[in-house]
């Protein structure tokens, strides 16, 4: 009742997180969003926003990036302030949040498949190790420059690390070591995505080039320029096609 359409919208999405394993039960879906200090969930069935306001327990912070746990059960903001907090995805109760921060806003956040280690980047150029079940800290990698953006492949423990020299890092998780590092964009990174085997990794840029690089060898195998930069990227799971969306374009690209 008297309200437009356009009160009705939520802020622009900087990040979304969601997870499968529960969609039939309870929302499935997490949206942070510029400027704003509650992120969203989603009902996935029913494809309506969720029962949920998730909303910081620091004054100032905003959510800059989320993931769903692999059991579907918990969600974890990185704010702006540094914190890394805890949610559960079918009450949207505070559940904690991990026991340090980092001394920047946090860019990245990921959970391995048994929930049993957390993984955050940011702009202090650090990840950060932590035991999920206690929330305690357990260890560093220095990787220099500040995170821009991470993408992690819980099969493998692989994860992507963009940096804002706009270089990419791959790092074992399992071992804690940067195992290959791909030099080529020289614009911001804007999106990367693992194939299903984690043979391959595929990047975009603000430079409108996406590349494909291969893992085991280290070597770039693919680049394509697009008409205008991309913003985001997707991969079948069979590997066979890509989907792109483009800077001020509605439409979502098929390769």
């Amino acid at each position: 009742r008297n309200l437009s359409v356009d009160m009705l919208k939520v802020p622009a999405i900087i990040d979304f997180s969601f997870g499968l394993t529960r969609f039939n039960e309870w929302d499935c879906v997490v949206s942070c969003h510029h400027g704003n200090r509650i992120a969203h969930t989603w009902n996935l069935s029913n494809f309506t926003i969720g029962k949920h306001n998730l909303k910081s327990h620091h004054n100032g912070a905003k959510p800059l990036c989320c993931c769903i746990s692999g059991c579907g059960n918990f969600v974890l903001l990185g704010m702006t302030t540094g914190h890394i907090e805890i949610f559960n995805m079918q009450s949207g109760l505070y559940r904690g949040q991990l026991n340090t921060t980092h001394t920047g806003p946090v860019r990245g956040v990921a959970i391995n498949s048994i929930n049993t280690h957390v993984y955050t980047g940011g702009s202090d150029g650090l990840i950060k190790v932590w035991s999920f079940h206690d929330r305690k800290y357990l260890r560093s990698i220095s990787v220099s420059y500040p995170v821009s953006k991470m993408c992690y492949h819980r099969d493998s423990s692989l994860l992507a690390v963009a940096l804002d020299s706009f270089l990419v890092l791959i790092l074992d998780m399992e071992t804690c070591r940067v195992v290959r590092r791909f030099k080529g964009h020289y614009k911001r990174i804007t999106d990367m995505v693992f194939s299903s085997d984690s043979r391959w990794l595929i990047t975009c840029s603000m430079d409108c080039v996406v590349r494909t690089w291969d893992i085991p060898s280290g070597h770039l195998i693919d680049c394509f320029l697009l008409e205008a930069p991309p913003t985001s990227i997707s991969l079948s799971s069979n590997g066979e096609y890509m989907a792109c969306s483009i800077v001020d374009d509605l439409g979502i690209y098929i390769w």
